[in-house]
């Protein structure tokens, strides 16, 4: 029995050895791909091939985990395969034990399916746990559930027993197997952040070099368009300045949203009042608002403070609620509002526009990545940079026809406190 226990656990690592060998830190791969998938089900095959033989008729294996692992560290898509393909290899191997597998994946499924909410977004150490505790479930389920459909199989103290210790050895194997995955995401997570720090060193270097000699250019260009639309001849004429003085304004726009990948001068880091600046930019914006057909709402409770340089802080709110804005072009409501935790700010920016698709929201925030026809996509590079250097984070969460709401946390601070402890 131990042989088949040690051999299930090989079959679970064997996946995760080839994939860290053959396909490991490739940018390309898609891990919800074929080869995930075929991984996934050959893993799930050879459990079912070497099943571990109890007394009394009993044969069990890590099929489940397998679908645990998938349905949970994997896609819906691939959950669904998994179990189409264990069914089948099962009624193709005949036998009474297929109407048990049919009477465990009715109980089972739908706690993978609850268990998928929110899974990602919880601590490591918590997706371990519903992991293994999902993966040994069946074990249960199937000694108790076995006499209930077979009236003729009875109980023994001996086969309590041996399911004990399939239980434990399976745990410890899980266990094994979800340390790797979490190593792996792990790791995934640092190259991805070690990519994007690599980005963005490279644009705020390009933005010191090029400050002054693209600046001054531009600045002296602007003059002189302004004094020849002072003499425009013609209607024509003045159109095609007032046109190329909108260029130079945006490029000048550009050229400020590279700028403000500095880091923020620590001299001039100052206690904010977030409802103060959220009630400046919201006016700032009310008539772009209105323009668009848009109605800002704002919730607003006062004393919530945090710490951080205000000219850029209002620069991430007002590119984050002029995106908003612009996500309905055909109107619609805007809500800002503050939520106070207990160590956290939370300000929430919700509009009802097109909303974005997961894979547009990964994206967001990226170098150069924008889902605007017209667009650098700079603006919100610069608001994600600007919170970070604030200690804190944006949250995305976005349907796509539904809308999009942008979560900023940031911790609080205690504005009696001096400002050498608040920081």
């Amino acid at each position: 029995m131990l042989t088949s226990l040690f051999s299930n656990i090989l079959f679970l690592i064997f996946p995760i050895f080839l994939f860290q060998v053959f396909w490991e830190g490739r940018r390309r791969f898609n891990q919800d791909g074929p080869v995930m998938l075929m991984l996934g089900a050959g893993a799930m095959l050879l459990c079912m091939n070497f099943p571990v033989v109890m007394s009394d008729g009993y044969y069990f294996d890590f099929r489940f985990t397998v679908l645990a692992i998938a349905a949970l560290y994997g896609s819906l898509r691939h959950s669904a395969v998994l179990v189409g393909v264990m069914v089948a290899y099962r009624w193709w191997m005949g036998g009474d034990g297929f109407f048990g597998q049919l009477f465990i994946l009715a109980l089972l499924f739908p706690l993978l399916m609850l268990a998928r909410r929110k899974f990602t977004s919880r601590p490591p150490a918590v997706r371990m746990i519903l992991v293994i505790a999902l993966s040994i479930a069946p074990v249960p389920m199937l000694l108790f559930g076995k006499p209930l459909i077979f009236q003729d199989v009875l109980l023994t103290w001996e086969l309590v027993e041996q399911f004990l210790t399939v239980m434990g050895i399976q745990a410890v194997g899980t266990w094994i197997v979800i340390y790797f995955i979490e190593k792996d995401i792990e790791a995934h997570a640092i190259r991805r952040e070690i990519r994007q720090a690599e980005k963005m060193r490279v644009i705020s270097d390009l933005a010191a070099s090029v400050s002054h000699e693209v600046r001054n250019p531009l600045t002296v260009a602007r003059g002189f368009l302004q004094l020849l639309l002072t003499s425009a001849k013609s209607e024509k004429e003045s159109r095609f300045m007032t046109l190329a003085l909108e260029e130079l304004d945006r490029a000048q726009e550009i050229i400020g949203d590279y700028l403000a990948y500095a880091k923020p001068d620590a001299d001039r880091l100052e206690e904010l009042e977030v409802e103060d600046e959220i009630r400046y930019v919201s006016g700032v914006l009310q008539p772009y608002a209105l323009f668009g057909e848009v109605e800002i709402e704002t919730d607003c409770p006062e004393h919530n403070w945090v710490l951080g340089e205000r000219q850029k802080f209002r620069q991430c709110l007002i590119n984050l609620v002029k995106n908003s804005i612009e996500a309905m072009p055909e109107g619609g409501k805007l809500r800002i509002g503050i939520h106070a935790l207990q160590n956290k700010v939370e300000v929430r920016i919700r509009d009802n526009g097109t909303g974005m698709t997961p894979e547009e929201v990964s994206r967001l925030g990226k170098a150069f990545y924008t889902t605007k026809e017209r667009g650098t996509g700079l603006g919100t590079m610069v608001a994600f940079s600007i919170i970070k250097a604030m200690n804190g984070r944006i949250d995305i969460h976005s349907k796509k026809g539904a809308g999009t709401e942008f979560t900023i946390v940031l911790p609080k601070v205690n504005p009696a406190e001096k400002f050498g402890s608040a920081v």
